[in-house]
């Protein structure tokens, strides 16, 4: 019966592990300083990456529904506009603030 304990602990531990979702360390006053800076490539390339992978999630799932002919200037300024408009969250992760400033400006029609 030990056993059995220790091996359905073990597969729970396991299973709970299998779930869990790398997080990124950039804070929102990193992404701004990024994004406002003299070069904003560093910016773009987040800003881009996210857009792909609310894409990728599939309108079902999606947190945002940015449209095709959003260009990647436009959802910067979305991004840069929703960070002077919250500072006090800037020492959030820029990923959370990413996700409210696009679920903001782009939300899906229910």
């Amino acid at each position: 019966m030990t056993r059995f304990v220790a091996a359905s602990l073990l597969v729970l531990l396991a299973a709970g592990a299998a779930h869990a979702q790398r997080v990124s360390n950039v804070k929102g006053t990193t992404l701004m300083k990024a994004c406002t800076g003299p070069s904003a490539l560093q910016c773009d390339a987040y800003v881009d990456g996210f857009a792909d992978a609310i894409s990728a999630a599939g309108k079902d799932h999606a947190l945002a529904c940015i449209p095709i002919a959003a260009t990647g200037t436009e959802l910067r300024d979305v991004l840069v506009k929703f960070l002077k408009d919250h500072p006090e969250d800037q020492h959030l992760q820029a990923s959370a603030l990413a996700k409210r400033a696009f679920a903001k400006a782009y939300p899906c029609s229910k």
